[in-house]
């Protein structure tokens, strides 16, 4: 049974902060098949994070880290004796007429695989207001394990209580970790919403890909993991869009990536086969908690990693807690020390990697000022950081250019210049060179052709209309961000989820409408049938000389009469000015303002008129979503095709171009 107390864990003085637990607070009872059950073994994201931050603080430091913990009247002493000897400022919170938060944890197989949890009574849980009074919402870092609806109130709660105490200029780093249970597709606005309020936003890559309903790959896909967190970071991530990403993704490593920044994955300490790796349970949150320590020292994303993954395989080599002894006055963790494994983590990125690596101590890295501090950068990286820095020649760039346009002389100079066997090899290398950028070229090509991805399955719940012709648009092929260059982005802009649509003829869509003063004989104007988009700026010139016309519904007599403007001048039940736009990507459906109709396919003239009909490209205003550009920028303004019949179904309903 493993127990699972309600806590807080925080730094109270000037060195370092970390988080707040609200809800993974238990007592568990550990079920193996073929095995007796396992009691009272202490657990809970709360204790592992907590733990992952104090590895890395010594005994006279312990003490800046503060937790209030909430028990019940049976938890066990020799427990609450372990809790304190670790030396940190606990703060017990004893409900002596409840009992404590218990959970039953139960696994499929003896290899620790497939896992089952549930509460088997009720959970005690930490309020914010239970703060006051204690030093212990002075913290420099808080970390939150939540779901999103509740993120926003418990955020809040927390900055006004430190508003009330003086600490106006003072924000904390937030680290939040959603809750397993509330990762689930309909969850992907409340994702949205809240990941702007903390300061580093950490699912594992499970989590991440169900936010998104999306499953993973086999064998897993970095890439797949890196464009989804792509995607939140473009929504924003932090009060200013300067958040930070991290995905846990066990043992593959884990991945940081920052708004407008590449991605960077730091190996785990532990492969999945070593025979170290007994449970996985809290290494995740074992990470966060020191690289939360680490990260408040040196503000450096990548060294904070690199110890969080050196906390996490502690928390790997056992079921529960890893287990402290002072030995000769050192603190040895499952009898190893802290700054030994991390020595060792450093040599094993260093064999493994080409990597130029600047390492001080662990009591330096954790005391010294930020540019003594650990440093871990692939020579690529340290160079762009050289030039970032030190700025390049005034003459590069023509430099380069001159370089390019000689490339072609020098390759022709050799192709006539080489006799021999020369000659024959370098022409076979040519040869090989065209083939592989004529694979490019057609690779270029069938990446901007997309098709319509599988219908969605039937569901006993009926949809609206305009939900009812909408698809999804998917890219044939990926490629390479190499060649994609400026032409291909502009040609890209106009690949349409549908490239062919049916051809309508003029007389459908105008009807010759007589004209004379007496005769009525004059054929010369045309009535439109079809709907339109009418901008705001549209001025009517005089209806003595505009070529087309328009019929408008007058009462319930169904009295019909002829209003001489044009056509962009529709009447109210052919005139649109918004559309459900669906993001072919997200999965979700807005209403959103058109700007302008940028290219009919039937007819250019049907497009000077802003006719509406299937295949149509219109400009829709997408600032409500919250796009913002890598350079931070928000998107005003982007390209969509109208994806059914507006004459039909009274509603426009369009395909975001992305």
């Amino acid at each position: 049974m493993c127990l699972m107390p309600s806590w807080n864990y925080t730094v109270i003085d000037d060195h370092l902060g970390t988080g707040f637990q609200s809800r993974d607070q238990r007592r568990l009872k550990i079920r193996i098949p073929g095995q007796k059950p396992l009691l009272n073994v202490l657990g809970g994201s709360g204790i592992y994070a907590s733990l992952g931050a104090r590895l890395f603080l010594s005994e006279s430091q312990a003490r800046s880290i503060g937790w209030i913990i909430q028990i019940g009247n049976d938890f066990p002493s020799d427990i609450e004796d372990d809790l304190t000897a670790l030396g940190t400022t606990l703060v017990i919170d004893r409900k002596l007429n409840q009992p404590s938060t218990r959970g039953l944890l139960e696994y499929k197989d003896s290899a620790f695989g497939q896992k089952t949890f549930q509460y088997i009574t009720p959970v005690l849980r930490i309020q914010t207001e239970q703060l006051n009074n204690q030093a212990l919402f002075t913290a420099k870092s808080f970390h939150l394990f939540e779901w999103p609806q509740q993120l926003e109130e418990r955020i809040s709660n927390l900055l006004a209580l430190r508003r009330q105490k003086g600490l106006v200029d003072q924000r904390p780093l937030i680290i939040w970790e959603p809750a397993p249970l509330s990762c689930e597709r309909e969850q992907l606005s409340f994702f949205f919403s809240a990941a702007k309020l903390v300061d580093v936003f950490s699912p594992n890559h499970l989590e991440l890909l169900r936010i998104f309903g999306e499953k993973p790959s086999t064998p897993f896909d970095r890439t797949q993991v890196e464009d989804l967190a792509r995607k939140l970071l473009e929504l924003g991530v932090g009060p200013d869009r300067t958040g930070i990403m991290i995905i846990r993704s066990g043992e593959h490593g884990s991945m940081m990536l920052v708004a407008g920044g590449v991605p960077h994955w730091i190996p785990p300490y532990y492969q999945a086969s070593s025979l170290k790796v007994v449970d996985a349970t809290g290494a995740g949150n074992a990470f966060l908690g020191a690289y939360a320590v680490a990260y408040l020292k040196t503000r450096d994303s990548q060294q904070a990693a690199s110890y969080g993954s050196v906390a996490a395989s502690f928390a790997l080599e056992q079921i529960g807690v890893p287990h402290k002894i002072v030995s000769n006055g050192q603190e040895l963790w499952n009898g190893v020390d802290i700054s030994e494994r991390l020595q060792s983590y450093i040599d094993q990125i260093i064999s493994s990697t080409n990597c130029l690596y600047i390492h001080v101590s662990l009591a330096e890295a954790l005391t010294s000022p930020p540019r003594y501090r650990l440093n871990l950068i692939s020579s690529a990286k340290y160079i762009e950081r050289f030039q970032k820095t030190h700025g390049r020649r005034l003459d590069h760039e023509e430099r380069t250019r001159k370089r390019e346009a000689r490339e072609g002389h020098l390759a022709s100079q050799k192709a006539q210049s080489l006799r021999g066997l020369r000659a024959k090899m370098y022409a076979q290398k040519r040869h090989a060179e065209k083939i592989q950028m004529k694979k490019r070229i057609r690779a270029q090509e069938e990446k901007n052709v997309k098709s319509a991805a599988p219908s969605e399955p039937s569901s006993a719940t009926p949809l609206p209309n305009y939900l009812l012709d909408r698809s999804q648009a998917t890219n044939a092929k990926a490629l390479s961000s190499a060649i994609k260059d400026k032409r291909s982005e502009k040609a890209a802009k106009f690949s349409v989820p549908l490239p062919k649509v049916k051809g309508i003829s003029e007389e459908e869509m105008f009807k010759v409408v007589n004209t004379g003063k007496k005769t009525h004989k004059k054929s010369w104007k045309r009535m439109i049938t079809k709907p339109t988009f009418v901008g705001q700026d549209f001025t009517r010139r005089n209806p003595k000389f505009e070529r087309f016309i328009r019929y408008a519904f007058l009462d319930s007599r169904l009295a019909w009469f002829l209003v001489v403007v044009l056509m962009q001048n529709s009447p109210m039940g052919l005139r649109y000015k918004k559309a459900n736009v669906t993001h072919p990507e997200l999965g979700v459906t807005v209403q959103l303002p058109i700007l302008s109709v940028k290219k009919n396919p039937q007819n250019p003239l049907y497009t000077q008129l802003g006719v509406l009909t299937k295949g149509t490209v219109i400009e829709v205003n997408v600032s409500e979503l919250g796009l913002v550009t890598t350079s931070g920028k928000v998107v005003w303004g982007k390209y969509a095709q109208v994806s059914n019949n507006p004459d039909l179904d009274g509603t426009v309903n369009a395909v975001l171009l992305v």
